[in-house]
């Protein structure tokens, strides 16, 4: 401020980001939070540095000159509809290990695609027929699905589908 004769705005709350918008536009967009900052707090009072540099951050020309992110480079997701009850389901195995309750160190979870309803069984080891057994149990009261998707675990293949069929 320097000069007492000086004086400053002081902005409602309403009228902060048009304030920052018009000072950011006037300097060219500008990527620097000390130019934006300087030319703020010669006019106006009591604009928080933070809301500047959030301000910046959130500008479209200056996302637009940076590198797109690595999510944005991929492919888009591509959604996996299933048109029946029991078309396709979802098997996959979660270790409980450090917390095993009577031997009981895994939880097998079961859901089917359309009505998302879930099944689980607990296990005590990750061996192929154990999971064949738990997924025979959970196909009984449920319906057996056309497709069975799993993470490609070992549990999962060779005995466990020897077990099933």
């Amino acid at each position: 401020m320097g000069n007492a004769k000086e004086w400053l705005l002081v902005p409602t709350f309403e009228e902060v980001f048009e304030i920052m918008f018009y000072t950011h536009d006037k300097l060219s967009h500008t990527r620097t939070v000390r130019k934006n900052k300087l030319s703020l707090n010669a006019v106006w009072y009591g604009i928080p540095k933070e809301c500047q540099r959030i301000f910046l951050n959130t500008c479209p020309y200056y996302m637009s000159a940076r590198n797109p992110t690595v999510p944005s480079r991929m492919q888009p997701l591509k959604f996996i509809m299933s048109p029946t009850v029991g078309h396709r389901a979802q098997v996959d195995l979660i270790s409980m290990e450090s917390m095993s309750i009577q031997g009981y160190k895994y939880i097998m979870g079961y859901v089917d695609h359309l009505l998302v309803f879930s099944h689980v069984a607990i296990m005590k080891s990750k061996k192929g027929e154990e999971a064949g057994a738990k997924l025979i149990q959970i196909f009984s009261t449920a319906i057996i699905p056309e497709i069975l998707q799993s993470n490609n675990g070992t549990e999962f293949l060779g005995e466990c589908i020897s077990t099933i069929q």
